[in-house]
């Protein structure tokens, strides 16, 4: 009976009311940080890509293939950076490389312009992938595995999982 009337009282309803707005702030806020992250560590993968595409095609421009292939070996040789590198042919096969990226790589078309697309290689890994197609018909492909960002959100997500529970 005494429980009743206190859970039927205004101070009652009003703590609930109260607790489940502050649940709800606690979310929105938590989801905006993870977007806002996301969305920032995304931008400077595609950066990433872009400039390094943008770069390699330049080289490509002054020091012919023979430079382009020089320089994408030594990249990939390195593995200093983590992004992957390929170039392609024109039937879409390795010429020097990562030979995984062909799949990624997309039709070679007479565009110069940069494709730069994400993809999911499965249920909970995605990879980043930049390609140009070159003036001698190759096609210069440079991904970036999306695996730490994915890391940071699933961080994110569980800190602000407990801080909701806490609340």
């Amino acid at each position: 009976m005494h429980l009743r009337k206190i859970i039927r009282s205004t101070g009652f309803r009003f703590a609930v009311l109260h607790t489940l707005v502050f649940v709800v702030c606690v979310g929105l806020i938590g989801w905006l940080a993870e977007v806002t992250v996301t969305t920032a560590l995304m931008g400077q993968a595609r950066q990433r890509v872009d400039a390094e595409v943008a770069a390699l095609a330049m080289e490509f421009e002054h020091e012919g293939s023979t430079g382009l292939l020089s320089s994408v070996q030594r990249r990939f040789a390195t593995r200093e950076s983590r992004l992957r590198y390929a170039i392609l042919d024109r039937d879409n096969r390795t010429v020097v490389g990562d030979h995984g990226l062909a799949a990624y790589a997309g039709g070679a078309d007479a565009s110069t312009e940069t494709e730069t697309r994400q993809f999911k290689r499965d249920a909970s890994d995605s990879i980043l992938v930049a390609a140009r197609s070159l003036a001698d018909g190759t096609r210069l492909v440079i991904a970036d595995d999306l695996e730490s960002i994915e890391d940071v959100q699933d961080v994110i997500l569980d800190a602000f999982l407990l801080a909701l529970g806490v609340a």
